[in-house]
């Protein structure tokens, strides 16, 4: 052994490992994967949240539509018990007409 060689400081190899190209898409995929995820759950969120307004409007409409035909039957209710109120003073008037006729031949024989 040579002396020499202790006196010298040690010496340790270093290496400068250069990451692969593929750590770096790794690191992408991740990325487009929760890009992609939350496109997705927008994308989900976003169709609920147009079938639950569309049934609400639907359920308005079918709401005043209920409502139209309500009142077109309580209208049409109405006019027959206006036309038996008319035929009720028309008869009143007709008994009365008779009554008055019925007088009349009375006196006259």
């Amino acid at each position: 052994m040579n002396f020499q060689d202790f006196n010298q400081p040690p010496t340790l190899p270093i290496a400068i490992i250069v990451q692969p190209s593929q750590v770096k898409y790794t690191n992408q995929t991740d990325k487009n994967i929760s890009i992609a995820g939350i496109l997705v759950t927008l994308a989900i969120t976003g169709i609920t949240l147009g079938c639950v307004l569309r049934y609400r409007k639907c359920q308005k409409e079918c709401q005043q539509q209920a409502l139209k035909i309500i009142r077109e039957i309580e209208a049409l209710n109405k006019i027959p018990k206006e036309t038996t109120e008319s035929e009720k003073k028309l008869s009143l008037q007709r008994k009365k007409q008779i009554e008055t006729l019925e007088k009349i031949w009375k006196k006259t024989p």
